[in-house]
């Protein structure tokens, strides 16, 4: 990432990686980059609604490295799926693209196409607290259920809020036979 982030803007988004504290999660720890702003923020908002794919490789090393410090190692990293005809507007989904980095930087298989958006969602930036757990409730299930069962998963996204679509994510993972869930994500916040 030192290559493409001045080091003003790196050391603005490694500076203080962030546990996200969520004492009734279905998953056991969450770990963030930085808050969602400045530079990080930029940053991704420049990867999602730019289409400037390239910024996967060096924000994904900076969640590899923040998942390597703070996370156990997982068998198996899961990417927060969008639903399908969000992704073919997009042309990509940022979460697996920033998984595939973090896959390949920790040596672990990225299982994409299992978990699934099973219907369309609002964009959680769009709703309150309260809207958007009821936005995505039973908005996913598992293709293959059986593939990830006894499996420590780590589920990868950009932006963690309230917690409410990687906590359904988990759910369902765990629902599913997964031993173990993480979370891993670029930012924190609003």
């Amino acid at each position: 990432p030192s290559a493409v982030f001045c080091a003003d803007c790196l050391q603005g988004m490694t500076e203080s990686p962030i546990l996200i504290e969520s004492p009734d999660a279905p998953f056991e720890r969450a770990v963030a980059v930085g808050s969602y702003e400045g530079a990080l923020r930029t940053a991704i908002l420049k990867l999602k609604y730019n289409r400037q794919t390239w910024l996967a490789q060096p924000l994904g090393d900076l969640l590899a490295e923040a998942a390597r410090q703070h996370l156990d190692i997982p068998d198996i990293i899961v990417p927060v799926p969008l639903y399908p005809l969000r992704s073919r507007e997009r042309g990509f989904n940022q979460a697996e693209l920033l998984a595939r980095v973090v896959g390949r930087t920790l040596h672990r298989p990225v299982i994409s196409g299992n978990l699934q958006r099973t219907r369309p969602t609002v964009a959680q930036s769009a709703l309150g607290r309260s809207e958007r757990a009821d936005n995505v409730a039973g908005a996913f299930r598992l293709a293959r259920p059986g593939e990830l069962t006894g499996a420590r998963i780590l589920l990868v996204d950009d932006v963690h809020t309230t917690g409410v679509t990687v906590t359904e994510c988990a759910n369902v993972l765990l629902e599913s036979g997964a031993v173990r869930t993480q979370v891993c994500v670029l930012a924190s916040g609003k």
